[in-house]
């Protein structure tokens, strides 16, 4: 593990050093409704089909809290699942499922970001969240790095392909959550802001074929 972890942290050094990785924190939007659509709607997805969606969500107020958003959803489901609910069923699966972790936040009053970081930090909470069909490990992390928790890591296919292109081969994602957060230990950043740096610069490498913008999250 060290010898993975010092491999690691000399390579996002050099590319630190040469300005290509650059380790930040990622947007925390304060708007809920945003926050569960880009957290739910991640995982195993395009980007491109979904960041429209979060954009659309943002602009709409009353989701900024999470009592609000179940509120519109309830109020005006059609403008919020939109066409695709009825003919692509991954998409209308996903649309169900936002507003049942929406419903589960709103029960528990997780109405805004701050709330869900620390509501997430009760392990009976997180496992109460993982119960639900369609919400693993992966996008646990994800909603714990939206709501501004700057510890967490949620591995995806571009850090995977990250550390793979390091170590030469590819490791369990808990491991690769251990060998990120203690690389980020070692150079002194934030294990979410590291996250987040090699995410982007990931999306850099493959910008050929990818949009560039905000963050995607898909593994």
């Amino acid at each position: 593990m060290m010898d993975y972890v010092d491999r690691v942290a000399n390579h996002v050094k050099s590319l630190m050093s040469s300005g290509r990785l650059r380790p930040e924190p990622p947007e925390i939007t304060s708007h809920m409704g945003a926050t569960i659509t880009d957290s739910v709607f991640q995982a195993g997805m395009q980007y491109s089909t979904v960041k429209d969606w979060v954009s659309w969500v943002r602009s709409q107020d009353e989701g900024k809290t999470a009592s609000g958003f179940l509120r519109l959803l309830n109020k005006n489901p059609r403008s919020y699942y939109g066409k695709r609910y009825n003919r692509d069923m991954a998409w209308g699966r996903k649309a169900d499922l936002v507003k049942e972790v929406t419903s589960t936040f709103v029960q528990d009053g997780v109405e805004t970001e701050y709330d869900l970081r620390t509501w997430l930090e009760t392990a009976e909470n997180a496992n109460r969240l993982g119960q639900l069909r369609g919400i693993g490990r992966k996008t646990i992390n994800y909603f714990r790095i939206l709501s501004g928790d700057p510890n967490a890591v949620a591995i995806d296919i571009r850090l995977r392909s990250f550390l793979r292109r390091i170590l030469g081969r590819g490791i369990a994602d808990r491991e690769a959550e251990r060998i990120l957060v203690q690389t980020a230990e070692r150079l002194g950043l934030l294990p979410a802001s590291l996250d987040h740096g090699i995410w982007r610069y990931m999306e850099g490498e493959n910008s050929g074929n990818r949009r560039v913008g905000s963050r995607k999250r898909k593994g």
